[in-house]
């Protein structure tokens, strides 16, 4: 009887909990489609495709259109029933079907331009209409080296071991979520709830969901700390005109607003402008997403190219915010090739919440002591984007050998080889550790212990340093110091303790 009334439970609150929706994003010719929004129509609940372009959404029963996105291709909703178990849709975008619009402009001008002026004369107001939200961000980072000699100054490329036969691999893989608040202009307060970096249970991750609103092309310009010098030119900027041209390559329609698809592109070879497509609401003159691009002629520093695309949604009384945004790079530096990309989902907007400027503070972001701490039944339910093979694989791989690292067998023969006594330590000094104690010791050399003054003589002095790593990466640290002086035959103690 027990055994039953437990499945009922448990049934019962599989039901309570529903399930996921799961499946594969692609073009008319089945290959994938990464960094697709999937989200639930009317909301900014939903997921984001990853590299192979698989997506999976939690869902509770019930009844829901799904909109699958995809910049410069057609939206797509699909109704789907959830009834508690996992169900998979795979879904084909197509191309927009794009069609040239009559415009009244000036004879010989490009109808692009009439619509980048009035954008222009409504950017002040949108961006205004937004002083200040709240949201939950989830922001995902991936650096892979592609290529890699052996050695560079004589020093191995693959010195932890991380890398392939080929010297090829995922450096660095990290995921967060967050709680995001933002006030203008900017003031930020950001509190990460759950952190994951491969092969690093302790570290906190460096994603910062923050970082990224700057990219604000209301604004007139964009500046790329440490990536530029430069202060770039958005393409709807008051003086956008003077540094780019346009053309409008067509229009479509989405949630039955009428969309158009605008070619920018530099005036002048070496001007600090983007390069690509942005996408324009008729009527509101607002930003429906934009796929643009900087190549190393804009004068990057590091990065050969850096490709961002943002998407929006209606959120609010036809109100349009980002649904994510992804920033995808590569580089060649020393003769090491590599790539990676940072992105950002967001969800569960609260527009002009009325924050007010006590709320933030010098402190502009808290990490919370179980952020790392979260398992993988926890990540498996709340990313919004999947993992794919490669970084699944990252994951298991990485997370094995610190497990490997951090065993007690493992430390022992570590402390064993390191602690070896060599003759040389009598003059250079001696180190010994206890990695599962977290305690060291060590000695001054020699070579320093023999001293002289005028009042002591010869001296010889002792000193040793004692560090224990306590919880929460404290450390308490002695260091008992002797001296003694052959002239005035004094013997001399001094203790300290960090």
């Amino acid at each position: 009887m027990r055994l039953i009334v437990i499945t009922i439970v448990a049934l019962l609150g599989q039901q309570a909990a529903g399930a996921a929706l799961f499946g594969i994003v692609t073009d008319r010719d089945y290959h994938p489609l990464p960094f697709a929004n999937v989200y639930i129509e009317g909301t900014t609940q939903g997921a984001t495709t990853n590299k192979e372009g698989r997506y999976r959404l939690e869902l509770e029963n019930g009844s829901y259109d799904v909109v699958f996105q995809y910049i410069g291709y057609a939206r797509q909703v699909v109704r789907v029933e959830m009834e508690g178990t996992d169900r998979e849709l795979n879904v084909r975008l197509h191309p927009e079907e794009i069609r040239l619009q009559e415009v009244v402009v000036k004879p010989a001008e490009d109808p692009a331009y009439a619509i980048i002026r009035k954008t222009i004369a409504k950017k002040e107001f949108h961006y205004h209409r937004v002083e200040s939200y709240r949201c939950k961000a989830y922001t995902k980072g991936l650096q892979r080296i592609v290529s890699a000699p052996e050695k560079i100054f004589g020093m191995p490329v693959n010195i932890y071991g991380t890398l392939d036969s080929n010297n090829a691999g995922i450096i660095y893989l990290s995921e967060s979520i967050s709680e995001l608040s933002f006030k203008k202009p900017d003031l930020i307060s950001e509190t990460v709830i759950s952190s994951k970096v491969s092969g690093d249970s302790k570290t906190f991750t460096w994603n910062r969901a923050g970082d990224f609103y700057i990219f604000n092309f209301y604004k007139n310009t964009i500046r790329l700390e440490l990536l530029s010098d430069r202060v770039f030119i958005s393409p709807i900027a008051d003086n956008a005109l003077l540094y780019y041209r346009y053309r409008l390559d067509g229009t479509f329609e989405d949630n039955n607003r009428l969309i158009y698809k605008i070619a920018v592109m530099p005036r002048r070879k070496n001007d600090p402008v983007f390069t690509g497509t942005i996408y324009i609401v008729d009527g509101t003159w607002e930003i429906h997403s934009l796929d643009l691009f900087l190549t190393k002629q804009n004068q990057m520093n590091y990065l050969d190219t850096l490709r961002m695309k943002q998407v929006y949604a209606p959120v609010q009384d036809s109100l349009w915010m980002q649904l994510s945004q992804w920033f995808e790079f590569n580089f060649d530096i020393l003769n090491i090739r590599a790539e990676g990309y940072y992105g950002i989902v967001y969800s569960d907007y609260a527009v002009n919440p009325g924050l007010s400027k006590k709320e933030f503070s010098s402190e502009v972001l808290r990490v919370n002591e179980d952020a790392n701490q979260r398992d993988s039944a926890y990540w498996e339910l709340n990313r919004p984007v999947p993992l794919t093979d490669e970084e699944a694989g990252d994951y298991a791989r990485k997370d094995s050998l610190e497990e490997l690292k951090t065993s007690a067998e493992y430390l022992r023969q570590l402390d064993r080889k390191a602690n070896k006594f060599d003759p040389w330590d009598v003059a250079l000094g001696y180190n010994y550790q206890n990695s599962r104690r977290k305690l060291s010791v060590s000695t001054m050399p020699y070579v320093e212990a023999v001293q002289y003054n005028t009042v002591e003589g010869f001296n010889v002095k002792l000193r040793a340093e004692i560090t224990k790593t306590l919880k929460k990466e404290r450390t308490l640290a002695a260091e008992p110091v002797a001296r003694y002086g052959f002239s005035n035959r004094h013997f001399n103690a001094a203790p300290r303790t960090r």
